[in-house]
């Protein structure tokens, strides 16, 4: 990853940057005011009505990040070897 990939890290970080506040009407869907976790500060996450679970940004996604849950125990070893 480049140099700028990182240069949110410089950005002190405050609790107040994971308060999200959502704002739906019920549609499909939402406003909201939370940062990606992943990546690129000032881009907003996505967030997934279904599941009510932010994920990366859209840039993020780009870029091949993903939110992985490993349920099984097989799973999970396939994620250790693969190094997530």
């Amino acid at each position: 990853m480049s140099n700028e990939d990182w240069e949110w890290a410089e950005r002190e970080i405050s609790p107040n940057d994971f308060k999200p506040t959502v704002e739906t009407d019920g549609g499909p869907w939402a406003v909201h005011n939370m940062p990606c976790a992943v990546m690129y500060q000032e881009e907003k996450a996505v967030l997934d009505l279904k599941t009510n679970v932010f994920q990366p940004s859209w840039k993020a996604q780009q870029k091949g990040w993903r939110l992985v849950c490993a349920k099984t125990k097989l799973q999970k070893l396939l994620l250790k070897i693969a190094g997530l």
